[in-house]
């Protein structure tokens, strides 16, 4: 009866493994990145799991000094097959937190409205009229003309501030 029992749990080991990846992926079309790791995750452990109980390693008999070419080629199948689980487990979350940055980096984007505050005092001199004036720390940064670039480095541009026929950034 245990070795029934032993049979069952190896055997649904794979089909629930595969079964969270599903998961996660359905986690991640709901955008629910964290869940979809998380799913990835626990369906990686399941098949490795599965993986290692599926595929004994092999053990030396008695007054055995060496590896036989099957149980060499046994040891490299369950190595192969573990490292694969785990390669796609690792390479599902990677490609799932840049899902994630993508979509966060996507919320960030429409209308820049000005704060309530009084303007801080200017490092750079006083800002004119209808000029804008972007304050970081101890820096400030001012346009007249859109685009305008804030932030950049070598060739690339990281913050970029437009102005559309409005008064809108």
């Amino acid at each position: 009866m245990p070795e029934m029992a032993s049979r069952l749990r190896t055997a649904f080991g794979l089909v629930f493994g595969v079964a969270w990846w599903f998961a996660g992926v359905g986690a991640m079309i709901g955008d629910k990145y964290t869940a979809a790791v998380v799913f990835y995750l626990i369906g990686g452990i399941l098949l490795v799991g599965w993986w290692l109980t599926e595929n004994p390693a092999p053990r030396k008999k008695n007054r055995q000094n060496q590896w036989t070419k099957k149980q060499k080629k046994q040891s490299r199948r369950r190595l192969l097959g573990t490292l694969v689980a785990v390669a796609i487990t690792a390479g599902m979350c990677a490609w799932t937190q840049q899902i994630k940055i993508d979509h966060e980096l996507k919320q960030y984007a429409g209308p820049l409205y000005a704060g309530w505050k009084p303007t801080p005092p200017d490092p750079c001199g006083n800002v004119s009229g209808n000029s804008l004036a972007i304050f970081m720390g101890k820096n400030a940064s001012h346009a007249n003309k859109f685009p305008h670039t804030v932030l950049q480095m070598n060739e690339d541009k990281l913050l970029v501030l437009n102005r559309d026929r409005g008064v809108s950034i």
